[in-house]
């Protein structure tokens, strides 16, 4: 068999080989991702609290960058690579050599991953995403058109597979993810209610002027009655005035802070969002691979696009 075919054929899958193995590797740990989009809900909230709306986006960009975007541009970009090479070299593939070392090469990949979940079922994905696009490839008006619907094709059935190998990921884990979910999901709400601090302060100037004005009321009603009235009248005005003082005394030494207790109180579907996790973690994280896919086929088809007019055929 021709060496130079199997190179040709066979290296797509080393890219792919390469973009899984880096995403195996990345700081992106699936503990990171469970709880990443609250993460980033809770700096947005905090920063918006002191900053404008402008300063708020800014900051909560840069966290997901730095802890996400960046592992996720440079997985789909060795990932792009291999498809476009797939692309060029698209006449004098052989079917069955890409096949077979697709496979191989995601099996092998799903031994050095301890047998993640994720990398076996993004590997389907990709797999299943070279056989849907050659079978349905067909030329376009142009080379970037042909490259950016080739692309995003298998950009879009690896992104489906690889959010559904998060989801399942942690469905099977959810005994280990369930109290880091809980604390973060406490976290976020707690985020979203109002300076307590703030709150506490005026409640107490609140009731310090309301007894105020009372025991002055009472005082000048107890001055203007008659000397055998207030005898009579002393020991309850003596009582009410200690009670008033009691009770602002209660309220200066009360705390309002929120806790676990109130928060599941005034959320009684709260238990409801730790179960759900895995379904809105994945979900979240197919909207942004959906958002990031157009971008890295639109790069693709510029990539692709020079090569031909470099190199023609």
């Amino acid at each position: 068999m021709d060496t130079k075919k199997i190179i040709t054929s066979s290296l797509p899958s080393v890219f792919f080989f390469i973009g899984l193995l880096f995403l195996a590797y990345s700081p992106l740990a699936l503990s990171k991702i469970v709880t990443i989009q609250n993460d980033a809900v809770i700096i947005f909230i905090e920063e918006l609290k002191k900053t404008d709306l402008s300063s708020s986006l800014n900051q909560t960009f840069n966290y997901l960058w730095s802890n996400l975007l960046w592992i996720l541009v440079v997985f789909s970009s060795i990932i792009c690579t291999g498809f476009v090479i797939n692309l060029i070299f698209l006449e004098k593939i052989d079917f069955n050599i890409m096949l077979v070392s697709n496979v191989v090469l995601i099996l092998l990949i799903f031994v050095l991953t301890n047998f993640s979940m994720i990398m076996l079922l993004t590997g389907i994905g990709i797999i299943l995403g070279n056989l849907w696009a050659h079978k349905t490839f067909e030329k376009k008006k142009n080379d970037f058109s042909t490259c950016y619907s080739f692309v995003k094709s298998k950009l879009k059935t690896m992104n489906l597979f690889l959010t559904l190998g998060i989801f399942l990921a942690i469905l099977m884990n959810i005994s280990a993810y369930e109290k880091q979910i809980y604390e973060s999901n406490i976290e976020m709400i707690t985020g979203f209610i109002p300076d307590m601090e703030g709150l506490e302060d005026l409640q107490k100037t609140q009731v310090q002027e309301m007894v105020v004005g009372i025991k002055s009321s009472l005082n000048e009603q107890y001055k203007q009655m008659p000397e055998n009235t207030k005898t009579q009248c002393k020991p309850m005005y003596t009582g009410l005035i200690q009670g008033l003082d009691n009770y602002e005394q209660q309220i200066e030494e009360q705390e309002l802070g929120i806790g676990e207790e109130q928060i599941l109180e005034q959320f009684p579907f709260f238990d409801i969002t730790v179960k759900t996790a895995p379904l809105f973690v994945a979900i979240g994280m197919f909207i942004l691979l959906g958002i990031l896919s157009p971008v890295m086929s639109i790069v693709s088809g510029i990539v692709y696009t020079i090569i031909r007019k470099i190199k023609p055929s």
